[in-house]
């Protein structure tokens, strides 16, 4: 898909699928090349001028940034990525994927918020009848996973339905 994006000159579904190596890479634990792809990747959405785009790629790359300890770049590039979903509101895509890598990198430092933040944007997706993609569903199973581990089942039930309850602009 890559090759063939960037033949036909289409640097959207180009910049999609250099996301979505960089997912896979991701999952394969080879951070620094999943790290290359998100750059990548961002660069291109950068070029083409998509918020839409450019706010997700952020948040990939925030995401891979944290688990490579740069918490100071994850930090600030999370912190673009939700301003650009606050500002696209009518791009649901972006909202849910961002809060549910949000959620993702906070489980561990407060996993209270990150269910809450986690419990926002499913109700959100839920409410705008979105589509889900596979990656948004494993990730969501990974943090349900980790946060009844860290939490408990009790204390998890009750973070994610305070944060079904939680108005999309507190979840941002």
């Amino acid at each position: 898909v890559r090759d063939q994006s960037e033949f036909l000159g289409d640097q959207d579904r180009c910049s999609l699928a250099i996301a979505n190596l960089g997912i896979i890479t991701r999952e394969e634990g080879d951070l620094a090349q999943a790290h290359s792809h998100f750059e990548e990747a961002h660069k291109i959405a950068d070029a083409v001028g998509s918020k839409h785009d450019i706010g997700y790629r952020l948040a990939l790359l925030a995401e891979v940034e944290y688990l490579q300890g740069d918490l100071i770049s994850a930090k600030e590039n999370l912190r673009k990525s939700l301003w650009i979903a606050g500002e696209l509101n009518d791009r649901r895509y972006t909202i849910g994927n961002t809060l549910l890598i949000f959620s993702r990198v906070l489980i561990n430092i407060s996993p209270d918020i990150a269910v809450q933040v986690f419990g926002a944007a499913h109700a959100h997706v839920q409410k705008v009848d979105e589509p889900l993609d596979r990656f948004f569903l494993h990730d969501s199973d990974r943090v349900i996973d980790q946060a009844r581990k860290v939490l408990g089942d009790e204390a998890f039930q009750a973070a994610f339905q305070e944060g079904q309850q939680m108005p999309l602009d507190d979840a941002l």
